[in-house]
């Protein structure tokens, strides 16, 4: 039998195993470590995440996969981003852009390789940001929760990629959305997803949210594309300029 053909019968052959062991930990064991009443420690949550995985794909996407699939899955998530700052006009090379969760730096990649220049990635816990600035150290990475805290400078373009589903707590989106409003331009574009057609708790870590979830917490600004993403959408809300 070929190598490839034998790793996947094993593979099949664990996948129960594997499924068990990823419900008791999310179900279970992660609620025991991480849960805080309504909320969890979002912090140590991740900080332990990217330090076990650290620059796997894994660590920020699914667990459950495997890196080639998590790379096939991000490429997919890639394209649609791209096409969509490219139908809204967005111009990458001289926009001044921030990332919510920049994670293992995957769309600070992306991007750079079409140009950006001023970046500015943010991510609640700074694990992984010496690796990250040792491939990209034209950039800036800064620690800090959009949760609690706003972020200093102003930008023309914010993305919030797959960072909304890990809050979980009502308040707490609503206090993101008012610190992406404070650093976003007028006239700027804020790129969100994926967002669900309907609000649910899923897991202690993981809350889908609601285009009209969305919508309410950003009353002043306009909706300019919403675009199949995932398993949900993405969605391009664009700054109202004040006073016009």
């Amino acid at each position: 039998m070929p190598v490839s053909m034998e790793k996947k019968r094993i593979s099949f052959l664990l996948y129960p195993f594997l499924l068990a062991k990823s419900y008791l930990y999310k179900n279970i064991i992660g609620p025991l470590i991480y849960r805080k009443r309504d909320d969890y420690d979002a912090e140590r949550f991740w900080r332990d995440r990217f330090t076990r995985y650290h620059l796997s794909l894994r660590g920020a996407g699914n667990v459950n996969l495997t890196e080639e699939e998590n790379r096939n899955m991000y490429k997919n998530s890639a394209k649609i981003i791209l096409d969509l700052l490219k139908k809204i006009n967005i111009d990458i090379v001289s926009a001044k852009v921030l990332e919510v969760g920049c994670g293992t730096g995957f769309y600070a990649r992306l991007l750079y390789d079409h140009g950006l220049k001023d970046y500015c990635g943010l991510d609640i816990t700074d694990v992984l940001f010496s690796a990250l600035k040792e491939i990209l150290p034209s950039y800036k990475f800064v620690k800090g929760d959009i949760t609690k805290e706003g972020i200093e400078g102003s930008f023309d373009l914010i993305l919030m990629i797959n960072v909304t589903e890990h809050i979980v707590n009502p308040q707490k989106l609503s206090i993101a959305m008012r610190n992406v409003d404070k650093c976003l331009v007028d006239e700027g574009i804020f790129i969100v997803g994926a967002i669900m057609r309907e609000s649910k708790r899923h897991l202690f870590y993981v809350r889908y949210w609601s285009i009209d979830d969305i919508k309410k917490r950003l009353p002043e600004y306009e909706l300019l594309a919403l675009e199949p993403f995932q398993n949900g959408y993405i969605c391009a809300f664009k700054k109202i300029k004040l006073g016009a």
